[in-house]
């Protein structure tokens, strides 16, 4: 066995007390798991199976003897005992005097946690009184295409894996010694690790790493190794990292974070931006994949498309037209869905995709089943960009991507408000479960519509929000849009040194004092353009207060030197309304946030009016936030 850490001690000890949570997409691999052990029973024909339901362990166990005793040449599920450890061998088959384990995974390789599973079964199948000759691992055979019936013996590949077997035995027993240890005692005290993903996600995360902060060491891209090393050396927060401890792009990650900077690279974003054209369509896929093959001329694990959602803008400005395609369960879906995009993807369109990859794979496989379609898909896929490209180069960065270019994590940075959760289907995979069942209840395609719908706009409501969110790019291009420059947005900052007058009983600074800080650097940004309080006096304009709210995230101590700077996070329309978020730093630790919604008001008539338009003009110059919005006019902000 593998030496070092046992990987699953505390998983092993919690399912005593605390089952894992249900997962469907995981009961489908199960379902799908058995399927395969049932097909590849016909290796082995003849066999008698040694079921689990209806009988206890000793009566499994008593029934495989009494099997082996009536000179069973095949055993399916076979169940023996030892040393307290109860084993159920897919195949044993008879050679000689001995037996043979076959151990049936729906993986397409041997893998080390396969050859671990099977040194078990030896070591109980041996300690039990038999003599096993050879073992082997069958999986499936990703090379077999389906014409007609299922071929098991092509299916599957038999694989022998008894050297490795031999090899883990000697550890096995002060392994066993060790688990059962922990299973008779309390919590291990283990420290999480790279062990909480290996060889699968643990069901108990949630318990273990319930420490680690919302902006940790992990939210640094990179590999696990460098990430652990990190948090074993006692850095877990990532205000806490020694930037010589961080590599170029880590740094620029945590500081990011840290500092709720986000990053745009003009020339990069319009290098991208210049290779679009009308049409645009973007479009987004849904797949299953199954082991077994369900229709002619497909591989085990090939990616099958039942479902396409399709966003199609003819010209710049026109009013994006939804077009989709949903399958019904268990038919082939791929001709027809071929044809009917075919037809909603105009011939010279741009295909605007999020990791260009995944849907050009799909069309190409589409292309080699259906010949007489394979011109016009291969035109489709010539003119296919990938969104991914700006975000993975960092032509754009938010800092609440994390480190991360994946569509999951830039979604809600781009477009706060438009995310995955609460829908009924939150991740595609599930679909496995739909494709192999009878579905009678139409939840489930109505979620995945509603999940690929997600998807597919997602590179059309990206682009088309750039312009707000990186206003203060040097300049801005987009096919869509006249290539108007913003020559300057300001960014303002104004120093401040905490005073003893600032400071409560508890001799930190007390909370109204933060929106004093507030106030000042608003006056103070407005007095530098010249519109300061004797000018809203003179000509009687002034703001209003909607909404003022804090977030305190660090102590603030007598003498602290900070910054507080301005940012607009939203405007209206029509310019009367608008929102503002301050950022109090100490050195380059965020302290505190500051949002506030107000207006311009007009002191003669006590109504919301628009600003002149040089003040409008000066105000709305005043550098964006990453989350910077319309504000509806009717309402308030």
């Amino acid at each position: 066995m593998r030496q070092g850490p046992l990987p699953r001690q505390k998983s092993s000890r919690f399912r005593i007390s605390s089952p894992a949570p249900p997962q469907p997409d995981l009961e489908a691999r199960y379902r799908a798991g058995t399927e395969v052990g049932l097909l590849a029973q016909n290796l082995f024909p003849g066999g008698i199976e040694v079921p689990y339901e209806g009988l206890s362990v000793a009566q499994q166990i008593a029934r495989t003897r009494e099997l082996m005793d009536e000179g069973a040449s095949v055993i399916y599920e076979a169940s023996f005992a030892h040393d307290g450890i109860f084993v159920k061998v897919d195949i044993l088959v008879r050679d000689g005097e001995a037996w043979q384990i076959h151990e049936v995974k729906m993986g397409t390789s041997v893998k080390e946690v396969n050859c671990d599973d099977v040194a078990v079964q030896y070591y109980v199948l041996t300690g039990s009184g038999l003599r096993v000759s050879r073992s082997f691992l069958v999986h499936i055979d990703n090379g077999y295409i389906r014409n007609g019936a299922i071929e098991v013996a092509g299916l599957f590949v038999s694989d022998e894996i008894s050297e490795a077997v031999l090899a883990r035995q000697p550890a096995l027993p002060s392994l066993i010694d060790a688990l059962r240890g922990h299973l008779d005692g309390g919590e291990p005290l283990i420290d999480i690790g790279e062990q909480c993903t290996s060889p699968y996600d643990c069901d108990f995360i949630p318990y273990c790493w319930r420490h680690i902060p919302e902006e940790s060491v992990f939210d640094l891209s990179g590999s696990k190794k460098d990430k652990f090393a990190l948090y074993y050396d006692g850095y877990v927060r990532l205000d806490e990292v020694p930037p010589e401890r961080l590599r170029d792009k880590q740094r620029f990650e945590a500081l990011a974070t840290l500092g709720r900077q986000n990053h745009v690279d003009p020339q990069g974003l319009k290098a991208f931006l210049d290779g679009l054209w009308y049409p645009l369509c973007h479009l987004d896929f849904e797949t299953f994949d199954t082991p077994v093959p369900p229709f002619n001329g497909v591989r085990p694990y090939q990616k099958i498309p039942f479902q396409f959602s399709l966003h199609v803008e003819q010209a710049p400005g026109a009013e994006p037209v939804h077009v989709e395609y949903l399958a019904p369960p268990r038919v082939d879906p791929r001709r027809e869905l071929a044809e009917k995009l075919l037809r909603d993807i105009p011939e010279t369109a741009c295909v605007l995709t999020y990791n260009q990859a995944f849907e050009k794979g799909v069309l190409r496989e589409l292309a080699a089943a259906f010949p007489d379609l394979a011109e016009a898909l291969e035109e489709r896929i010539a003119h296919i960009r990938d969104l991914m490209v700006p975000f993975r180069n960092r032509s754009v960065y938010r800092w609440a991507m994390k480190g991360s270019y994946s569509i999951k994590q830039v979604l809600p940075a781009m477009v706060p408000g438009l995310s995955y959760k609460g829908l009924p289907i939150a991740d595609g995979g599930i679909w496995r479960c739909w494709r192999t069942t009878t579905c009678a209840n139409r939840t489930i395609p109505n979620g995945s519509l509603q999940y690929a719908g997600i998807c597919s706009p997602t590179a059309g409501s990206i682009p088309w929000r750039w312009w707000k969110s990186c206003a203060n790019c040097a300049f801005w291009h987009h096919p869509s849009k006249p290539n108007k420059m913003r020559t300057s947005m300001e960014t303002f900052e104004q120093a401040i040194t905490v005073r003893w007058s600032d400071l409560d009983p508890n001799g930190h600074v007390r909370h109204s004092v933060y929106y004093d800080y507030g106030a000042q650097a608003r006056i103070a940004y407005l007095q530098k353009q010249g519109f300061g309080i004797d000018w809203m006096a003179q000509n009687g304009f002034g703001p209003v207060l909607f909404r003022e709210e804090a977030k305190f995230l660090r102590e603030l101590r007598p003498a602290d030197e900070l910054v507080i700077d301005v940012r607009l996070s939203g405007v209206s329309e029509d310019h009367r309304k608008w929102s503002i978020r301050h950022r109090i730093l100490r050195g380059e630790k965020l302290c505190a946030v500051i949002d506030m919604d107000g207006a311009w008001l007009d002191l003669k008539t006590r109504r919301l009016a628009q600003p002149p338009a040089e003040m409008r003009e000066k105000f709305e110059a005043l550098e964006h936030t990453e989350d910077f919005r319309g504000i509806p006019s009717g309402k308030r902000a």
